[in-house]
């Protein structure tokens, strides 16, 4: 599986929560607990789990993955990532964000302090030039959100203005590239044995366009054709209460489909 469609399905993942869903005064992190299974070309892959605060003035989001079956055998993967920042005047602020895998023993870590300068502080293991990637340079990264922010950012703008239309630019430590949303209609969702959800849900279309920070021409890591594909996730109601939470995610790779199915979801306390 391609890092760049897991991740991206991933942040989508953990970010499609739509502010509201929890008490302004909900503390952080949040009650609000959603699981989520994640197949790879029809194999269960990914469990991945979810953990959102969100109050009137910030949030956190946290997440935790870990491969599973045969792709737990081949990879052995785990990763866990947070983001938290401030929401001021409708306005997504992140503070800091920390990702951490690893796999067969490989490590990666990145972590990211935003200053009210507008630049951004990044701690990255292995660094850049050890993945031979293109550089990206501090005005690349000005202006841009980490990806559960980007997320969420784009998930306030659905609730305002009942459109997922919004264009975003996001830094991940590494890689610089623009979330281009766009409306994909309404769906009617059939009960499948994969996922806890079937009915009625908002589709927004989604594109990853890169800018900086990928392997140089000739890497094995990623393929440019897949700035050229379109992605799905399907966002609908799933406890009372509540604003519509992602509960399926299509992400079309250059080695196969990935799909990311709501398995779980706990009604915040009260």
């Amino acid at each position: 599986m391609t890092g760049t469609r897991t991740l991206g399905a991933l942040a989508l993942a953990a970010g499609l929560l739509a502010p509201g869903a929890l008490r302004a005064d909900a503390a952080v992190p949040g009650p609000a607990r959603l699981g989520y299974q994640v197949y790879f070309g029809g194999l269960q892959a990914l469990a991945l789990q979810v953990e959102v605060g969100l109050s009137d003035t910030g949030y956190r989001v946290a997440l935790h993955a870990h491969t599973e079956g045969v792709t737990d055998w081949l990879f052995g993967w785990t990763a866990r990532s947070w983001s938290e920042g401030r929401l001021a005047d409708g306005v997504v602020r992140p503070l800091r964000q920390d990702t951490e895998s690893l796999s067969r023993g490989n490590r990666r870590t990145a972590a990211l302090t935003f200053q009210d300068d507008g630049t951004i502080a990044t701690s990255v293991e292995p660094p850049a030039e050890a993945d031979e990637r293109e550089p990206v340079t501090p005005a690349q990264t000005r202006g841009t959100l980490d990806p559960i922010s980007a997320v969420l950012a784009a998930t306030r703008a659905l609730a305002a203005r009942h459109s997922c239309a919004q264009h975003l630019k996001v830094f991940d430590g590494r890689r610089r590239f623009d979330l281009v949303l766009s409306d994909g209609g309404s769906d009617l969702l059939k009960p499948t044995e994969y996922g806890s959800f079937s009915g009625a849900a908002t589709v927004c279309l989604f594109r990853y366009l890169r800018v900086a920070g990928f392997q140089k021409p000739g890497g094995r890591w990623g393929n440019p054709r897949d700035d050229e594909r379109t992605y799905k996730a399907w966002l609908a109601p799933v406890l009372p209460g509540l604003p519509p939470m992602p509960v399926r995610i299509e992400v079309e790779g250059t080695f196969g489909s990935l799909i990311v199915h709501l398995v779980d979801a706990v009604r915040p306390q009260s």
